[in-house]
């Protein structure tokens, strides 16, 4: 009888040389069966010859594309993610301590590479993860945020990111001295830097006050 899967998933555990896969498919009754597992060689043809064994092994569910989950091991993973996405699959890159947990979550307590494979390829038929180019372009539309923000604002030349926000510009901590002098200091630069020139030549009784006065303003 043949087996009716709802959703399918290669784990991809790489290194320099060659990667290790894990092929996996969960059936209605949510249950995950595994269909696979090789080695290849981490180059063009070890990719092409990947494709041609996924196609072997999903010859009676062709019409369900698999996604593939890869994790990011240095810059191995790169030139094979690239190739899935150009060729039209779902790619998910996780990071080495998110497939740890997970592992550790099914009770894995050896460590292989064919083994963290299998619990990568399990991991992408159980969660929900982020499509890798998605990521990569979310990434890209930040940097030309940043470069056409600074172009806007050509004498800024320091922001600070927080969260997903970016922040430009001059901090509002302001001190004026008797003549009404205004000191700014820019985001890069410690609150106090400038206070010296604004506090020489003052008595020892006004300075304290206008030191007070600045620790208020910063907290």
């Amino acid at each position: 009888m043949k087996t009716e899967f709802i959703k399918q998933n290669v784990g991809v555990d790489i290194s320099k040389g060659d990667f290790k896969v894990c092929f996996s498919g969960m059936t209605s009754a949510i249950d995950v069966v595994k269909l696979g597992s090789k080695t290849f060689d981490n180059n063009s043809k070890g990719f092409t010859s990947l494709l041609e064994w996924v196609l072997q092994k999903n010859k009676g569910n062709a019409e369900l594309l698999p996604n593939f989950t890869l994790e990011a091991t240095g810059v191995y993973y790169e030139n094979l993610a690239y190739f899935l996405v150009e060729m039209g699959y779902t790619v998910h890159v996780v990071l080495p301590n998110q497939s740890k947990k997970y592992g550790q979550s099914l009770g894995a307590r050896s460590k292989t590479d064919k083994i963290d494979a299998q619990i990568l390829s399990q991991m992408g038929l159980e969660r929900k993860l982020n499509t890798w180019m998605e990521d990569q372009r979310n990434a890209e539309e930040v940097d030309k945020e940043e470069v056409q923000i600074k172009k806007k604002q050509p004498g800024v030349d320091h922001y600070l990111k927080k969260g997903k926000e970016l922040h430009f510009g001059y901090k509002k901590h302001i001190l004026t001295d008797e003549n009404d002098m205004q000191l700014s200091a820019t985001s890069n630069e410690h609150d106090s830097k400038g206070l010296k020139p604004c506090l020489e030549n003052q008595d020892e009784e006004l300075a304290i006050i206008q030191i007070k006065a600045i620790k208020c303003m910063i907290m």
